[in-house]
């Protein structure tokens, strides 16, 4: 009986540059991923258009604004006087890439663009709200709240997730195998 048995070890045919290469691939998509999805969680906000009639019936507004940011390091929220309201006009302008919504807000300051309660489609609701609230003189106070915090989060936690995984692909490759391992 012949007791000696030849074994024979795989050899890995990549080519060691091509796996550097995809190292550096890894790294420039993953590492720029986590970065953007940490930019846009941390961008998203939280408004607040709050406007009081006074006893003189004078209806004035503030746009009140906490981004994630700011309540991470323990800023306050950062409040806008806006003047005494005369109005609210809802904008739409049409180009080649689609409509675009704007809510226009008059003030005995000028007109002012709420772009941070605008969303697609809610300017008109928004405006016609700011307005009849200007003629029932019975309404004390109108708050309206725009919260995008979880939208933003939540795309940005997708895009950190993807650059993560990304990265903990990269870490479990196998290192290039040297043509000359016994």
């Amino acid at each position: 009986m012949n007791t000696n048995k030849r074994f024979s070890i795989p050899v890995r045919s990549q080519n060691p540059s091509s796996n550097r290469q995809k190292n550096l691939w890894g790294l420039l998509l993953g590492l720029p991923l986590i970065g953007l999805g940490i930019a846009i969680g941390l961008q998203s906000h939280h408004s607040t258009l709050q406007c009081d009639r006074a006893p003189s019936t004078q209806i004035e507004c503030k746009l009140i604004r906490q981004d994630v940011l700011g309540m991470l390091l323990g800023r306050e929220s950062s409040e806008n006087y806006l003047g005494v309201l005369e109005g609210a006009d809802a904008v739409v302008s049409l180009s080649t890439s689609g409509p675009t919504y704007k809510l226009i807000l008059r003030t005995n300051q000028g007109a002012t663009e709420l772009t941070d309660l605008n969303h697609a489609g809610n300017s008109e609701d928004l405006a016609d709200r700011i307005n009849d609230f200007i003629l029932d003189r019975q309404e004390p106070i109108l708050t309206i709240h725009q919260d995008d915090r979880w939208f933003s989060s939540a795309f940005g936690g997708i895009l950190m997730t993807i650059g993560i995984g990304k990265l903990f692909a990269l870490a479990k490759s196998k290192p290039p195998s040297l043509p000359f391992a016994p």
